[in-house]
């Protein structure tokens, strides 16, 4: 028999160590960057998604504060009055408040409660104020996203724009 030496070019078994190695070790950083972006991206959409909630609750309060006939505070609650009749009262009046988490509109028909919408769910804290004719609001989420909203209510009448009733 006649041994033959094989010549075809082949790896060492360190060659292929090393080589899975750095592979092993490249794969680790991409996974590791792909982990941290799909976090921040959690983040940035539970961030996004608190700002918009907080968006469309201004702009749908702002409308409601500016189409109001008169605007009080009675105790410690901002009450919007519509549909006022010759013996100037009012026919519906809309509240906000906290009930739990959720900040909920009240809406009022000669003393029958007409109904509750809940406006935003998730929220910490929750704050009114009529000061020098404006309406101010403060709302925080339970993610710790905030918004202070002011409305002008000047253009109303002294007699429909009360800072505090008891």
């Amino acid at each position: 028999m006649s041994s033959k030496k094989l010549s075809t070019p082949a790896f060492t078994l360190i060659e292929l160590t090393v080589s899975m190695g750095l592979l092993v070790l490249v794969m680790s950083v991409i996974g590791g960057v792909l982990f941290a972006t799909l976090k921040s991206s959690e983040r940035l959409a539970v961030l996004d998604n608190g700002q918009s909630e907080l968006y469309f609750f201004e702009r749908y309060v702002r409308q409601e504060v500016k189409s109001a006939e008169g605007v009080a505070v009675i105790g410690g609650r901002l009450t919007l009055g519509f549909d006022k009749n010759e013996n100037g009262a009012y026919g519906r009046e809309v509240h906000y408040h906290l009930s739990g988490r959720k900040l909920l509109k009240s809406t009022q028909k000669r003393k029958d409660t007409f109904g509750n919408n809940v406006l935003l769910d998730g929220v910490a804290y929750f704050t009114q104020t009529l000061k020098e004719g404006f309406v101010t609001m403060e709302v925080t989420l339970e993610n710790n996203i905030s918004r202070r909203i002011e409305i002008d209510v000047t253009p109303l009448s002294a007699q429909t724009a009360q800072e505090d009733i008891p």
